[in-house]
């Protein structure tokens, strides 16, 4: 994206209440600005009106018209399903967006609740265990339903917005990184038997993802866009941004848990960190397959997704290079890049 030429005003409380009169709205009492800008030509304003809107000016064109009809439709599922996600707003016009200079606007609903990253919680595992389960259930009921031509950020093969320019899905970008730290150290042999590994696990899974069921997620519910009741437990979702279409199990292998613990890789031998990263994700997949009906050939695909989710997930590999780039961890992180290059892939099958 290129550079604004000027960089447009913010907005005054005057101009405010003209946008928000194009949405039928004729009067505000109060607003609450944060700036989420990621760079001087990717600028991202966010107002919070009365707790009970929020207005949105962008300087991309990346929510179009289609895109937010897409994301209500979404949107909708969820709350059918049980819960609470902020809805679109159109114009008076019928139109989602509206123009102000070059920056892009749009209204959405604002939901009073707290942020689970914001929230002491007395027990996180319990909140990620809830929300896989509702992610489960909620992928049994809208399977092969409303699919969306755009892809969900772990989407392999197939690439989401973000991984288009790159021009390839970015477990695949993160393994190349992976593999750049291991030849730094002179592990060329190394790096070649996970490249290979990797390649031979994703033509397999070439054979046949396409015939898999897939279903539209939100697509980061990390905790930043989780909302939580009084008690902590999963309310609602947030910042549908990245949702996109994705093959169910492939979205399941990322969010069971299948992660390198840095705390355990300092303490635990390699093959202690592994078998524990393993445990955990089949206990939290065969948890959610109680509520998926996956068939054989999904159990199968979900292992070897599993496997690339080990091997280079963004987590996995920023503990990994972490790892290597410690003296007294090196040896032990080269190890247990070894027993992934090496691993049975029946032991991810559940």
């Amino acid at each position: 994206m290129e550079a604004l030429e000027t960089e447009p005003a913010k907005l005054s409380g005057e101009e405010l209440g003209q946008l928000l009169n194009l949405f039928g709205i004729s009067s505000y009492l109060s607003f609450r600005e944060i700036d989420s800008s990621r760079e001087e030509a990717d600028l991202r304003w966010n107002y919070i009106i009365d707790k009970k809107y929020v207005l949105r000016l962008n300087s991309g064109s990346v929510m179009t018209e289609d895109r937010l009809r897409e994301i209500n439709a979404l949107a909708g599922r969820y709350i059918e399903a049980g819960i609470q996600c902020p809805k679109y707003i159109a114009s008076g016009s019928g139109a989602f967006v509206v123009r102000r200079g070059a920056m892009y606007c749009y209204l959405s609903e604002y939901l009073d609740y707290e942020l689970a990253s914001e929230k002491e919680l007395c027990d996180k595992d319990k909140l990620d265990e809830e929300i896989r389960d509702f992610t489960a259930a909620f992928a049994q009921k809208y399977r092969n339903i409303g699919l969306s031509e755009i892809m969900s950020m772990y989407s392999l093969f197939e690439l989401c917005p973000y991984d288009r320019e790159a021009g390839i899905d970015e477990k695949q970008e993160n393994l190349g990184e992976l593999v750049k730290s291991l030849e730094e150290l002179g592990c060329t042999k190394l790096g070649g038997k996970l490249s290979d590994r990797n390649e031979s696990v994703r033509k397999e899974l070439k054979s046949f993802y396409k015939q898999l069921p897939r279903c539209v997620f939100q697509g980061d519910e990390n905790f930043t866009n989780v909302l939580v009741d009084r008690d902590g437990h999963f309310a609602g979702l947030i910042d549908f941004n990245m949702s996109g279409t994705d093959v169910i199990v492939n979205y399941f292998a990322n969010i069971t848990g299948l992660y390198i613990d840095e705390e355990q890789l300092a303490k635990m031998k390699p093959e202690a960190v592994l078998a524990a990263s393993i445990s955990r994700y089949r206990t939290n997949m065969k948890r959610m397959f109680v509520r998926y009906r996956a068939d054989e050939a999904e159990r199968r695909a979900a292992a070897l997704y599993a496997y690339i989710v080990l091997l280079s997930s963004w987590p996995n590999v920023c503990s990994c290079r972490y790892g290597l780039g410690q003296k007294e961890l090196s040896e032990k992180t080269q190890k247990l890049l070894q027993q992934i290059s090496e691993l049975d892939i029946r032991s991810l099958y559940v």
